[in-house]
């Protein structure tokens, strides 16, 4: 896989159809790996008619890890912190990882792109959006949230259980573990079929397993705090996307972000939960590509 020199790091990213295609920049969220956003996802939007690069963020995949030595352990009265608008300590923040993005793009010589990011990435997006406007052809937040302590949490089992490990280093567990974590964030209305969140947690152990880095990730992500008042400066067309049965980020998160971005958009996708699962993409792919068609002007993809 390529590797570019990026915001004084090195950024593992994949790049999808013709180069001379507009751009679209996909960020994922905490702890994922670029291939988290599902290889069909990709080629949709690729057939689209759009440039598709997908990226390991910061202390992910094979991206540049940021181990210091510290123990940045995520524990509850930390999250409760930061839920409280106290200052988190944390090895590097959202935006250094919004600056990292838009060092990826500087990188490959594009000058403008659509932003999606996903849960944590939709964080980082909304940053993107915020700092780099011309950078910046649409922002889409999937599944993400505005950080407004007015907005619902999601369950606390899900949210605390993303700072819990395997109950031992092995892979047995450790895929156990990866796999039953990924249940209690699925999709009534769109089920995986048996056996397919092991074999996903198969992929993603071999190719870059690194739960040290969710861990700082996860400190960056609480040390950001709310963004309301940064959302209100976006300019560039936004859509709100989020599943209706997402319990570990409230959906209320997206309809915020919404609700302070002027002239946003949002859906709410019945049924979806906090994931990609493979019988949703093509809504979710319709969906974001009509959204950037009419960014950019175009006609919109037929649904």
């Amino acid at each position: 896989m390529p590797f570019a020199q990026a915001n004084g790091i090195e950024l593992c990213y994949e790049s999808f159809g013709a180069e001379d295609s507009p751009a679209v920049l996909l960020i994922m969220g905490l702890g994922a790996q670029l291939i988290s956003w599902p290889d069909a996802f990709v080629e949709m939007l690729v057939k689209g008619g759009y440039r598709v690069i997908r990226f390991d963020n910061r202390d992910a995949g094979l991206s540049t890890k940021f181990e210091d030595g510290q123990n940045w352990a995520v524990s509850k009265r930390t999250f409760i912190s930061s839920f409280l608008g106290r200052v988190v300590a944390s090895p590097y923040t959202l935006q250094d990882m919004a600056d990292d993005a838009v060092g990826l793009l500087d990188a490959l010589k594009i000058d403008k792109a659509h932003i999606i990011g996903a849960s944590m990435g939709g964080m980082i997006a909304q940053l993107v959006a915020v700092h780099y406007p011309q950078r910046t052809r649409s922002l889409i937040s999937f599944m993400s949230s505005s950080g407004s302590r007015r907005v619902p949490l999601g369950k606390m089992k899900c949210i605390l259980r993303l700072g819990r490990s395997a109950k031992s280093d092995q892979k047995a567990d450790v895929l156990q573990h990866m796999a039953e974590g990924w249940k209690l964030y699925a999709s009534p209305s769109f089920p995986r079929v048996k056996g397919e969140l092991l074999k996903w947690a198969k992929r993603i152990y071999e190719r870059g397993y690194y739960p040290q880095g969710s861990t700082r990730q996860f400190r960056a992500l609480l040390n950001d705090g709310s963004r309301v008042l940064r959302l209100r400066k976006i300019s560039v067309p936004t859509l709100a996307m989020h599943g209706t049965a997402d319990p570990l980020v409230h959906p209320a998160g997206s309809k915020d972000v919404a609700r302070q971005v002027e002239g946003a958009k949002l859906i709410l996708v019945d049924g979806l939960g906090h994931e990609l699962p493979p019988k949703a993409l093509p809504l979710l792919a319709s969906h974001m590509l009509e959204h950037m068609h009419e960014a950019d002007g175009e006609e919109s993809p037929p649904k």
